[in-house]
């Protein structure tokens, strides 16, 4: 590893172990840590847990430029310590939600399935009412159009139908009490993110000028916007 690298992870290590201790137990060894970044808005201000309007679809980029992630207050608790499996059998655990009420998560907005994601064109992923006739009671889901997969993020995008594999890649989050502040530091698993740039490397390398932009880490901040101005059709299933 190199040692900017090595001085980064470190970083993220003693960030994630302060606010989370549990992280010192069990098996976290699957989480790959990369550059903490401060969520912020348009305007370069912090976002806060109260900036975030429940149940509303919020997007950024991380850990790489062409990465889009959700960002979602589910508006009540998460559960925690959700033991999950990534598509390659490796086994983690989601630590649930953060903030106040730790209702706020984030997950990488690719699809397990097919890989799909929001572009500017087009979008058929997000964080929508569950509308399924054989649903007992109305669910807050992830739900990709493409295939019909649908997400918990409630248990770590843990899959609830469909053909997805694998949950969702989950975004760590660390909150700092404090400054009322919420920064990225990593994420549950690579795989994703290396099939995402192998199946999309041309169209990639013309939306950015270049595979190399596309896969630049973002540094020092994420810029936190609503799927609305990301994408300038959300399509409904």
């Amino acid at each position: 590893m190199h040692r900017r690298n090595f001085v980064k992870a470190c970083a993220a290590t003693a960030i994630l172990v302060h606010h989370n201790p549990l992280l010192l137990a069990g098996n976290s060894a699957q989480s790959q840590l990369h550059e903490p970044v401060r969520l912020v808005n348009r305007d370069g201000e912090p976002i806060r847990p109260g900036d975030l309007e429940p149940h509303e679809n919020y997007v950024f980029r991380y850990p790489f430029e062409a990465i889009p992630c959700f960002l979602l207050n589910l508006n009540r608790p998460t559960e925690t310590n959700v033991s999950l499996k990534t598509a390659n059998g490796a086994e983690y655990v989601w630590r649930g939600g953060v903030g106040p009420e730790r209702s706020i998560v984030s997950y990488a907005a690719i699809c397990t399935h097919r890989l799909t994601h929001p572009t500017r064109q087009v979008n058929f992923i997000s964080y929508r009412e569950d509308r399924s006739a054989d649903a007992q009671a109305r669910e807050n889901l992830i739900t990709c159009c493409m295939e019909h997969s649908r997400y918990d993020p409630a248990r770590g995008a843990q899959v609830k139908s469909g053909p997805a594999p694998s949950p969702l890649t989950g975004i760590l989050l660390d909150y700092d009490e404090q400054a009322d502040e919420i920064r990225a530091v990593g994420i549950t698993d690579d795989d994703l993110i290396d099939r995402f740039f192998a199946q999309f490397e041309m169209q990639l390398e013309m939306n950015y000028g270049g595979l190399d932009k596309a896969r630049a880490p973002v540094t020092g901040t994420a810029t936190v916007v609503p799927l609305s101005e990301y994408t300038d059709n959300d399509m409904s299933c």
